[in-house]
């Protein structure tokens, strides 16, 4: 036996030489030592010298099964369980059969006995009894007996009367020194890699052979560092060490899953496991003897994990819902607390207040961490602990967070919290999501309680119904106190959102159409969103601050803005809501690729059924820029998607018909988007929303459907109509649709102030479409090189703006053969690098002072440049200058 020198020389002495009849050897050690090893050791050997040698072990399963331990000495006999009036009487038939099992009375005979401490009592009895009745000089007993050993048990007062009857000698197995380790090693894995992992193995075994050969074992078989092998070990070790031992490590194990800190007291510890003060006690002994790394507290989760992985579930969760009651009575950080409660899952603790404070302020910190997932767990097991009383005001709080990241999973805690009667703030954020959900009749009931009831504070009701208003006009009636009416120091309560009072701001300039009036706050509201997550009113503020901006003129601001707030990180439906605002300004601005690109996103991030009567507004863009592209078996999939019939009570609704009346027009059906324009129209009058921004796109559409339809007349009042609107974008959509509608003579005219117009506002899109109407104005007006160079201006810009359909047609009616034009680098070979670079961005459609900023010169150079240009290439205007240099600009950069 490696490592075991000194018991190997004792077995010698004792079994060598002079008979040894008449002695008890007793090898005593903790769990994992090899006693079982040195009891094989001495039995071979005495087998070898004749003595017959009878063995029996104990097993926890048979320990309470009458003379299970004693049977196996004489496994031909299967005896009946005793009564105490035949006892003696059976003792004496069971030892009649253990002699002849040994070869009759003369024999020389070895009781080897394993695992005593587990032995039945009178299993232990009997031993006592057949010791009595043989000859001392005959028998040698030889037992193993796992320490420490609890003061009353059975095994202790076996020994006291064995040594009044055999003369005993207590031999000590521990575990392996160092350099017994580093000798074990060697033998098995050889003296070169044993060095390599003398270290290691000492510090993970301490020692014990039942981990060291397990170590081995995850070496030989090149185990992961996890060690599976070894962490198995150690579980099973701990369970050969006994229920009370078992126990106590796994609340150890408990106690260390979420905090490294070792300094439990064996009261603490005993708590958890649920065994006494000085069972306890006795356990860690049992632990610290064994070499098992317990302390502190398994530092290794692959052992924890092991450890813990025999504990019945139900069992664990009592131990994390006790170890819960431990750190928060001992002061330990709430995360802890917090943690064990969510390990225990749904095991409450009735009467634990500060269960659910704890849980309820982990889930706030969740949501400023941008973990709604955590906090939605965290509210879930709050439920479970809570009160009665406090279940609605949990449900809303579960609602609200689930909301942010998985909406509908957020309907039954919603439906819970208002059918337990939520208080008045939960009931603001109840008709938000209602609205959400288009539930119109019970958002409004809910209002109209909240009215009624005159508990919510006047601010906070005129901010929820100024809200509401704007998201869902088509059902909520005017606030009955206007936002914009009240005075500044009536809007704002202590006990108001602030988030709410932005949202309210916000949302009432949009639908008086005055977002000029705050974009000062608007710019508040982005700077400063990161700090509102703890409102769910914050993501509310975001979206209508990006409108806002986008309606007073700043466009590339907002879309600036609004994906730095993506790069940031949000929650699911903030992000969708963020990519869905994008893509509609991308639209407004005639970025198709970019519109397509964020609504895509704005789907695939939130499925189209989460989305409620909101799915609209990306749809619809979605929709109308997959039209612009030519993709339009791609835009009649996606209009094939289910939406919801409450969608039109909201400009949601409003967005998806225009995608839907664009797509018709797009397929040759004139008349169906003239229905659909013309609904969008009667929608925002019976709204009262017919403003400046949300009026122009079903007008600028009936007028082209009207155009299509071959009604000129109407659609020339339509455009004149809109022709005097402020926008640059609107007016000069609306001179293309009057040129149009228009005798030939008088479409350049309108026309070149339409290009002009659109250039002014980086309309690469308008720009394409009115150039390709210019360039068949001029070949109606036979002005054929003018034409063909202002098609191939529109060719350019179309690929550039990935417009499909455009493309297509220009190519068909040009040719669009490279022979009619000019070879690389000849139509601008007269230019300087700088006038190339200028003309080039001049083509694509940058205004002087976009070139300049692109090129950090000053917009007085940038005209500088474009003077030289005109004059070198014989023309006169931007407008004229060949597409080619596009290319010019490449190549210079």
């Amino acid at each position: 036996m490696v490592g075991r020198d000194v018991v190997d020389r004792r077995i010698g002495e004792l079994l060598g030489g002079e008979p040894c009849g008449g002695c008890a050897l007793l090898v005593e050690g903790p769990v994992g030592v090899g006693r079982t090893a040195v009891l094989r050791a001495i039995a071979d050997r005495a087998a070898q010298r004749g003595h017959a040698v009878l063995s029996a072990t104990g097993s926890r399963a048979e320990r309470t099964v009458p003379l299970g331990f004693a049977r196996q000495l004489a496994p031909r006999r299967s005896p009946d369980p005793v009564t105490p009036e035949d006892r003696v009487l059976r003792f004496a038939s069971l030892a009649g059969d253990v002699v002849e099992q040994a070869g009759g009375a003369d024999s020389r005979l070895m009781l080897v006995l394993d695992d005593l401490q587990l032995a039945d009592p009178e299993s232990l009895e009997f031993v006592l009894f057949l010791l009595r009745r043989i000859p001392a000089r005959q028998v040698v007993l030889v037992a193993a007996l796992q320490t420490p050993v609890p003061a009353a048990a059975d095994s202790v007062a076996f020994v006291a009367e064995l040594s009044r009857t055999l003369r005993v000698e207590r031999l000590r197995i521990d575990r392996f020194s160092p350099d017994e380790v580093r000798e074990h090693l060697a033998a098995r894995l050889g003296a070169e890699r044993a060095a390599e992992l003398a270290g290691r193995a000492v510090a993970l075994s301490g020692g014990s052979p039942l981990l060291l050969d397990a170590l081995v074992e995850d070496n030989v078989r090149g185990a992961a560092p996890a060690l599976e092998g070894y962490a198995r070990a150690v579980a099973g070790g701990i369970h050969r060490g006994g229920p009370v031992v078992t126990e106590v490590a796994a609340a150890l194990a408990v106690l260390g899953h979420f905090c490294s800190a070792p300094a439990d007291s064996v009261t603490e510890i005993a708590r958890v496991a649920q065994v006494g003060r000085e069972a306890a006690e006795v356990s860690l002994q049992t632990l610290a003897q064994a070499g098992l790394p317990a302390e502190p507290r398994f530092p290794d989760a692959a052992v924890r994990d092991a450890v813990l992985d025999r504990v019945d579930p139900a069992r664990r969760a009592d131990m994390h819902l006790a170890a819960a009651g431990v750190a928060h009575e001992s002061g330990r950080p709430a995360t802890v607390v917090v943690d064990h409660l969510l390990a225990a899952a749904d095991r409450c603790r009735p009467g634990a207040p500060w269960a659910v404070d704890a849980l309820v302020e982990a889930a706030d910190r969740a949501v400023l961490d941008d973990e709604p997932e955590h906090a939605a767990r965290c509210l879930q097991v709050a439920r479970h602990h809570g009160a009665a009383e406090r279940a609605a005001s949990l449900a809303a709080r579960l609602a609200a967070v689930l909301w942010r990241v998985r909406p509908l999973a957020a309907l039954p805690p919603l439906d819970e919290a208002l059918r337990r009667g939520a208080g008045d703030h939960d009931a603001a954020e109840a008709v938000r999501q209602l609205a959400w959900h288009g539930r119109m009749a019970e958002a409004t009931a809910l209002l109209a309680d909240l009215a009624r009831r005159a508990e919510l504070d006047t601010p906070t009701l005129s901010a929820l119904e100024t809200w509401a208003r704007h998201r869902a006009p088509g059902a909520i009636a005017v606030p009955r106190q206007p936002w914009a009416g009240r005075a500044r120091e009536t809007r704002v309560r202590p006990e108001t959102d602030p988030w709410l009072q932005s949202a309210a701001l916000l949302a009432d300039a949009l639908e008086h159409g005055t977002p000029g009036h705050v974009v000062t706050h608007a710019e508040i509201v982005l700077r400063d969103v990161r700090h509102g997550r703890g409102s769910t009113w914050s993501e509310e503020a975001m979206v209508l601050a990006l409108e806002v901006l986008a309606r007073a003129g700043r466009a590339a601001d907002a879309l600036a803005r609004g994906e730095q707030l993506l790069a940031e990180g949000q929650p699911v439906t903030g992000q969708a809501r963020t990519a869905a605002v994008l893509a509609a300004i991308a639209l407004e601005q005639g970025d198709l690729a970019a519109a397509t690109r964020w609504a895509a996103d704005a789907l695939r991030v939130l499925p189209v059924a989460a989305w409620g009567i909101e799915v609209g507004a990306p749809l619809g863009v979605l929709v109308d820029a997959l039209v612009g592209t030519g993709r339009l078996d791609e835009a009649a999939r996606w209009l094939v998607s289910t939406v919801p019939a409450a969608m039109d009570v909201g400009l949601a609704g409003l967005r998806y018909r225009l995608g839907r009346a664009r797509f018709r027009m797009a397929t040759g059906h004139p008349a169906a988007a003239l229905a659909d324009f013309t609904e969008c129209g009667a929608m925002l009058t019976r709204w009262g929303r017919d403003v400046a921004g949300e009026s122009v796109a079903w007008r600028l559409g009936t007028a082209t459907a009207r155009l299509q339809l071959g009604e000129s007349a109407e659609a020339r009042r339509i455009a004149h109509e809109l022709v005097s609107t402020r926008d640059p974008r609107t007016r000069a959509s609306a001179l293309r649709v009057l040129a149009a509608a228009s005798a030939a003579e008088r479409r350049i005219g309108m026309l070149t102030e339409a290009l002009e117009l659109f250039e002014s506002a980086g309309d690469i899109v308008g720009q394409a479409f009115v150039l390709s109407d210019l360039s068949e104005a001029y070949r109606a007006a036979e002005e054929i090189r003018t034409a063909r160079l202002t098609s191939r201006r529109a060719l350019h810009l179309a690929r550039v703006a990935s417009v499909a359909p455009l493309v297509r047609e220009l190519e068909h009616v040009s040719g669009a053969d490279q022979s009619d034009t000019d070879g690389p680098g000849t139509v601008a070979s007269a230019l300087s690098d700088s006038e190339r670079r200028v003309a080039g961005l001049a083509v694509r459609g940058y205004s002087n002072r976009e070139i300049g900023a692109r090129l950090f010169i000053t917009p007085s150079t940038v005209e500088q440049h474009l003077t030289r240009v005109y004059r070198k290439l014989g023309v006169r205007r931007r407008r004229d200058l060949p597409p080619d240099l596009w290319a010019e600009v490449n190549r210079a950069s």
